[in-house]
């Protein structure tokens, strides 16, 4: 699986432990969440779906997991504010 990052590139990257939950924050603005139980090194048939991307505020300049509560929080350099994605839910 590739996960485009909007022309740029992916700009951070952090897993949840605990979920093994993948969240990658794109230039796009926006973070792409991979199920790293369906889709990774051993079991590749969950790869071929396209992950959810969720928009977030402008100039995310980080990206961090709580493992605990199992929530993303991405700091939003121009928006002067910080995006919340959590706790996710693969229903």
């Amino acid at each position: 699986m590739t996960v485009s990052g909007g022309g740029l590139g992916p700009y951070d990257v952090s897993i949840d432990q605990s979920t093994h939950t993948v969240y990658v924050l794109n230039f796009a603005p926006s973070v792409t969440v991979i199920s790293g139980t369906i889709c990774n090194a051993r079991f590749l048939f969950g790869c071929k779906q396209t992950p959810p991307t969720v928009q977030v505020g402008v100039g995310g300049g980080g990206l961090d997991v709580d493992s605990a509560t199992h929530t993303a929080y991405i700091a939003n350099q121009f928006d002067s504010n910080v995006s919340v994605i959590g706790p996710w839910s693969r229903a």
